[in-house]
Formats: C-alpha cells, structure tokens, sequence
C-alpha cells in the first residue's frame, strides 16, 4: 500500500501531484503566500502543519512548495531543503544540519561530515548559509515531532539560535499531533510556529477526486453515476462510515 504515489509525493512532478489535488484551497493559497512573502520581505513565519497519520500532510507540504516555488522570483530567492519523513538517522543537532547539507549537494555533504566528525556544528551551519548565498533556507522537515525527540532540548535550542540569529532560515514542518517541543513552555520553540491544522475531506471533495479518477480511465459512466444523486447518496454514506482521510479516499478513487 505504500507503493501508493499518493503516499510518496516528493517522488512525482508538480502537474500529477496537482491532479491528485481536491480541497483545503484556502490553506494552500495561505501557505503559497506564506513562503513567497518571506522569501521577499525577509518575514520568517515557521509553520507546522497537523494531521493525524493518511491525513495529507506530505501531500499538503509538497503541493504548497511546488506552488510557492513555480514563482520565478520566489525560486530565485528560496534554497528548498526537503527533510523526508523516512530520514531515521537524526540523533543529535549535528545530524540534522548533515541531513539538510545532503539534501542540497553531495560535495556539501562530505564537508558537513567532515565537520561533525570535528564536533563542529557552527561550521555546518556557516556552510549552509554559504551554499545559501544570500538565498533563504526553506527549510522542510516531516515528523517534527520525531527529530526534535532525536536532537533533543539542547538540539532544539541550538536550531532555534541559528535560526534567530541567522535569520535566514523558514521552517516548514509537519507533524502527526501537538507535542511538547512546540506547545510547552518548558521548550525552546514554544511559541514559535503557526499550527495549521489540515480540515478532513468533504463528501464534495471526495466525489472530485473519484470524478477524475473516472475521467482518467475514461469511464464516463462511472463519472456520470458519482455526480447522479444516488452516487452521491452511496458517497455521503461512505464518508459516514470511513471519515475524511485522503489516503483513504485515494485508495477508493484507484
């Protein structure tokens, strides 16, 4: 089931990721005008988007980066640093500045390496902002709640200095729940982020999605019954029963 491209965004283009793409338009168009906005006006509003597991997190971040960055002068001004969900090797601070020079360029890797090995983060972090260039770091990291628990209180606490006093880096993150790195005071990020949390499918976005799917295998008839009245009586009652997760309601429009 995780074979599923809609499971695995980051692995599909910008044009197919928007046809498997049905609601949350206003969120989408805060979050485009969120990283374009910053990336002009040098505002750093650090978001975190929250769903439970199959509730469209990976989806929601990857269309509003592929959206943001499809304008010229956003793409221009904006280094992307994808941090992928399966990235299970962040255990400390030095580990997760490693992950986003690997996630830029491989030479700047072996260079964040050779630093770590040295135990010198700060000479990472100068690294990225060099390959930066006067770019902001976007950067996009999955599972917050996840690495923050690898780095630990004093990772996050260094990540949010650099963060601060760099002032050239947004983070734009997601996480399954609420969790104490970000709604204690006890933490250093308290505070800090915008919680957005992702609005369920509707019964109409879940007959958009299957009406597509329709339309790409060129089933009309199927696309005619959905819209029919007794379509959307069998949806209505689907969605009763299975909710509005869109991993879900992917796996019904296959």
């Amino acid at each position: 089931m995780n074979a599923h491209p809609v499971f695995t965004p980051s692995a599909m283009d910008a044009e197919d990721l928007d046809a498997l793409t049905v609601g949350r338009t206003s969120l989408f168009d805060t979050l485009v005008n969120r990283v374009r906005a910053a990336a002009r006006d040098g505002s750093r509003p650090h978001t975190l988007l929250v769903a439970p597991r199959g509730g469209g997190k990976t989806h929601t971040l990857h269309i509003a980066l592929n959206r943001a960055l499809s304008d010229p002068r956003t793409a221009e001004s904006t280094l992307p640093v994808l941090i992928p969900e399966d990235s299970l090797a962040i255990g400390s601070y030095a580990d997760l500045l490693v992950e986003m020079a690997r996630a830029i360029d491989p030479e700047l890797a072996e260079t964040a390496r050779e630093l770590r090995r040295h135990k010198d983060p700060v000479g990472i972090e100068a690294a990225i902002l060099a390959a930066a260039d006067g770019r902001m770091v976007l950067l996009a990291v999955e599972n917050l709640d996840r690495v923050f628990d690898g780095i630990g209180t004093a990772g996050q606490g260094s990540l949010r200095a650099w963060v601060e006093t760099s002032t050239a880096v947004l983070v734009l993150a997601t996480s399954p729940a609420l969790f104490a790195g970000v709604s204690s005071r006890s933490y250093p990020w308290y505070g800090s982020f915008i919680v957005e949390t992702l609005p369920e499918l509707t019964v109409d976005d879940g007959a958009e999605l299957l009406i597509r799917a329709a339309h790409r295998r060129d089933d009309a008839g199927l696309a005619a019954f959905i819209e029919s009245g007794q379509g959307r009586e069998r949806l209505s009652a689907i969605h009763r029963l299975a909710g509005g997760s869109p991993r879900l309601w992917h796996i019904l429009s296959d």
